[in-house]
């Protein structure tokens, strides 16, 4: 979902894509953190 947001916030501008940035990369951060510690 946020995925979608952040790729739909492109033709809202530079400032709308920047909103959406850091909670993905926290939700990408936060599964990839999970997969380390469930092998």
């Amino acid at each position: 979902m946020l995925l979608k947001r952040y790729r739909g916030a492109a033709s809202g501008g530079e400032a709308e894509r920047a909103l959406w940035l850091n909670p993905l990369l926290r939700s990408i951060n936060a599964l990839a953190a999970g997969m380390r510690n469930t092998g």
